[in-house]
């Protein structure tokens, strides 16, 4: 349980806190599974129809999974700091395979590639907020944490038409207040349990590895990756063969 200082109790008061106490013990973590293949004539196989406007049919009958037995062996993939020139390529690699994916966007990034925020959508994947410009939302005040949320959740409202519901804090670096924050503004915070540090460019064949060494049978696996931020093409490189690799031995894919 984290601690909370007293300027911070009496700033949330006795609602607040309850509620930022909740938060900070939950794991903030659900996820989608694509449910048992519909006949093949309902459902296009990929080879078969391999334009962009297909991908969301393909994926569309999923179920909500809510129990923590139905969690175990999935793999969310997610992605932050973007969209980026990277973007593209992480998404070819997912569509190939028929699996979807979470990004955190960023304000800063999604107003200048408004349309690769419009086509993650497209696609079938689940696009989260990550703030306006990735600060430390712990140094800022109770308004400027406000603002950095909603000033982002106005930007892909607009960009996608669609009002995200998940939100990822930069660094990971949050408190009960920041976490009361943003669950005022109607977002969930998500976070990860395998760090890829991919940001450290380490090469695709280790960032494979290190997911690969780090995934499990008896959790949910939230990836923590990039597609922004700098130069990601090492996280492009290594997601095919992950991917590959983890259907081989029986892993499954979802979104948080």
């Amino acid at each position: 349980m984290p601690h909370i200082r007293p300027a911070h109790a009496r700033r949330l008061g006795p609602l607040g806190l309850a509620l930022a106490l909740g938060l900070a013990a939950a794991s903030f973590l659900a996820v989608d599974e694509p449910a048992a293949a519909p006949p093949a004539a309902a459902t296009p196989t990929p080879a078969a129809s391999p334009d962009l406007t297909d991908f969301p049919a393909r994926l569309a009958h999923v179920s909500q999974m809510r129990t923590g037995a139905s969690r175990r062996g999935v793999v969310a993939l997610t992605f932050d700091d973007g969209p980026s020139a990277y973007t593209p390529g992480i998404l070819k690699v997912l569509k190939r395979h028929g699996v979807r994916a979470t990004f955190f966007a960023l304000g800063v990034e999604t107003q200048k590639h408004p349309v690769l925020a419009r086509r993650i959508v497209r696609e079938g994947h689940r696009i989260g907020n990550h703030t306006w410009d990735h600060p430390d939302m712990r140094t800022l005040s109770d308004d400027g944490a406000r603002s950095q949320i909603t000033r982002q959740q106005r930007l892909l409202r607009q960009a996608t038409g669609v009002t995200p519901t998940s939100f990822r804090f930069p660094y990971g670096a949050t408190d009960a207040r920041t976490t009361a924050i943003v669950a005022s503004c109607g977002l969930r915070p998500v976070k990860w349990n395998i760090d890829t540090q991919d940001w450290e460019r380490p090469g695709a064949n280790r960032i494979r590895a290190h997911i690969l060494g780090a995934v499990r049978k008896d959790r949910l696996n939230v990836v923590l990756m990039h597609d922004g931020g700098g130069n990601r093409a090492n996280t492009v490189a290594a997601l095919d063969r992950t991917i590959a690799t983890l259907k081989a031995r029986g892993y499954r894919f979802g979104v948080v």
